[in-house]
């Protein structure tokens, strides 16, 4: 009776683990109900954290050490949820490719021009990318060019893989690198959080398997 005792708390408790994993999860796809745009999709998720590490109880390893894991920015201010981060970066990428032949240093009038004029000329080809890159073979990024970078991170996002346009947009230098840090922050941010989010609610669902006392 004591084993089956057992094995009936721990499977309650993989169900509270299961529930509040998955609420934080809705929390960062959501963001904030009352947002109407998406600089309002902040949602602080203090809140949901919290209810995990109660579920999880004090002696989980795994659920603290990950719990540990999430930025502190993500639960006083919130993150940005992925649809959020999607419309925002039409117009970083917009932006971008205008100043993609500027430096660090900046530029005169003429150079932002010829950089503008550059962008119109240059047709988009976010729809082509090689299958080495899709394959995620090696590919000599010094090869392709501040429009190439930007085309190959539109149709990550296209495809929903924002931490492959992380690491395309992570290329740009210059003025197209200034109009992108902060989207990759912002990203990245949420990237960790959700990372943290599905390795807590993967492991609940383990837990619940492995753990039902029938």
């Amino acid at each position: 009776m004591d084993k089956r005792a057992a094995g009936e708390d721990a499977f309650k408790k993989a169900q509270r683990l299961w529930l509040a994993s998955s609420i934080l999860q809705q929390s960062l796809r959501a963001g904030s109900p009352s947002a109407r745009s998406w600089e309002e999709q902040l949602k602080p998720l203090d809140r949901e954290v919290s209810d995990v590490a109660n579920a999880a109880g004090t002696d989980d390893a795994f659920i603290l050490a990950v719990l540990s894991s999430i930025p502190k920015e993500a639960l006083s201010r919130g993150v940005f949820p992925e649809e959020a981060l999607k419309d925002r970066f039409v117009q970083v990428a917009d932006s971008a490719r205008k100043v993609a032949f500027i430096d660090e240093k900046g530029g005169s009038l003429l150079r932002y021009g010829f950089a503008y004029i550059m962008n119109m000329l240059v047709l988009r080809k976010h729809e082509i990318v090689p299958n080495e890159e899709l394959k995620e073979r090696p590919v000599d990024v010094e090869s392709l060019s501040p429009f190439e970078v930007i085309d190959r991170a539109r149709a990550c996002m296209d495809k929903g893989d924002l931490l492959q346009a992380v690491q395309y947009l992570n290329l740009l230098n210059g003025a197209a690198g200034e109009v992108a840090k902060d989207w990759l922050k912002e990203t990245i941010l949420t990237l960790e959080t959700k990372q943290a989010a599905d390795a807590m609610l993967g492991y609940a669902t383990a837990l619940g398997t492995h753990g039902h006392p029938g």
